[in-house]
């Protein structure tokens, strides 16, 4: 409530958006891209003071992601925080949730008849997609009327599709094709570490290509998508095996 101040953001990032979708997806990129995590204020009260954390652009976990759910409800979007107990803590009880063992906040959104759980504290964090330590059963909806939902592991969602393809180079050679579309956890986990240099991913190719039976020498290789968490980070590389 009393969010007034955050119309104009949310004008200039949704405004022009007729579809529930598009707006959420606007607003949940500009928090995630624009405030910064800072695990050693989590204590504090402004660290999820929305006003303070838009301000600075910096905030708790909490913070950013009640920044998140007001900026979603002042584009009148249906957003709600749940309350979870990650893994490692013990699971909420259904009959007597000990808050105790709550220890995340994540939010709900409703758009387009479906509903979608985000996690903007994380930087390379997808729309749509939360860490799998949230997966972790039964989680509490705070709203007017009090409410519960229930995060397992196997709503969990991570793909990763490799395509490779061999064709003849010359008599004693082969020419190897890779492409390898990586799921949301293998796609964070890099893009943290590589951190825009693709210099360690070049490293992590050569590595695997030293494994083959046969002498490999890389020929070219490129990384598509690594600054951009809503899309699959996909990996090309071309290698001849010489036998």
């Amino acid at each position: 409530t009393g969010n007034r101040f955050l119309q104009d953001q949310v004008d200039a990032l949704a405004g022009d958006k007729k579809d529930d979708l598009a707006k959420a997806k606007a607003i949940y990129a500009y928090v995630r891209d624009s405030i910064k995590t800072k695990q050693s204020v989590s204590g504090s009260k402004a660290s999820y003071n929305i006003r303070e954390v838009l301000n600075k652009k910096e905030g708790s976990r909490l913070g950013v992601n009640l920044l998140l759910i007001a900026m979603l409800r002042r584009a009148g979007l249906e957003s709600e925080p749940v309350l979870l107990a990650t893994r490692g803590n013990e699971r909420l009880n259904e009959l007597y949730p000990d808050p105790d063992n709550i220890n995340y906040a994540v939010a709900k959104i409703k758009a387009n008849q479906q509903e979608y759980f985000l996690d903007a504290s994380e930087r390379y964090m997808p729309f749509g997609f939360l860490l799998p330590d949230c997966y972790n059963g039964y989680c509490r909806i705070v709203n007017e009327t009090g409410g519960a939902t229930s995060l397992e592991p196997e709503h969990l969602r991570n793909k990763t599709t490799v395509m490779v393809t061999i064709s003849n180079a010359d008599t004693n050679k082969l020419q190897l094709k890779v492409d390898q579309q990586l799921g949301f956890i293998q796609s964070l986990s890099f893009r943290e570490g590589w951190a825009k240099d693709t210099s360690a991913a070049l490293k992590m190719i050569k590595k695997e290509i030293a494994h083959n039976t046969f002498p490999t020498t890389l020929d070219r290789y490129s990384i598509e998508h690594l600054d951009n968490p809503d899309l699959p980070l996909t990996m090309h590389y071309e290698a001849t095996m010489d036998f």
